[in-house]
């Protein structure tokens, strides 16, 4: 629990662990631990983080809502299920796709090959436009779990990460 990971941390800085005792910098260090726990998350892959989300790309549908539940500022593998078999689609339309299928003008194809954001952040584009409805799967890290209660830290909220990593002597300073 958070509240288990600051006595860790009092430790480390060698703060009074006394019950009651040197309790008002607490909401500081959950800030702290929170900001390193959000760090390490984003610097590395962390299998228990592993998650997939799966979007239904109906036929003729060119743009879709990208899943919210996957961070797309990590490595993200995405597949699509076409019949029964699923397949890697690689990341990037190009100009010189359209030229084969011309999506522009609403043709359509099977199966999805590629796939990108698009500039709204929200979205993403295939392509081809599938003739037929097909499964689009993001394999990513999902985001973490929330620390905070009515906008303040909840001691008994429980870390993602290992709280050894979160509280590591090197990365700790007064």
């Amino acid at each position: 629990t958070l509240a288990n990971v600051l006595l860790m941390l009092k430790a480390e800085l060698g703060y009074n662990l006394t019950a009651g005792v040197a309790t008002a910098d607490d909401q500081q260090l959950y800030r702290l631990v929170d900001n390193e726990q959000k760090r390490l998350a984003s610097d590395y892959d962390w299998p228990r983080l592993d998650k997939y989300a799966d979007v239904a790309a109906a036929a003729t549908t060119r743009n879709l809502t990208l899943p919210t539940s996957i961070v797309f500022e990590r490595p993200v593998r995405v597949e699509r299920k076409f019949n029964t078999l699923w397949s890697d689609i690689k990341h990037g339309i190009l100009d010189t796709d359209y030229n084969v299928v011309d999506s522009d003008l609403g043709r359509t194809m099977d199966p999805i090959q590629k796939w990108r954001l698009n500039s709204d952040g929200t979205t993403f584009e295939v392509w081809p436009i599938p003739s037929t409805d097909q499964t689009v799967r993001f394999h990513g890290q999902r985001p973490l779990s929330t620390l905070l209660a009515a906008g303040v830290y909840d001691p008994t909220k429980v870390l993602d990460l290992d709280d050894r990593r979160v509280v590591r002597r090197d990365q700790v300073s007064a």
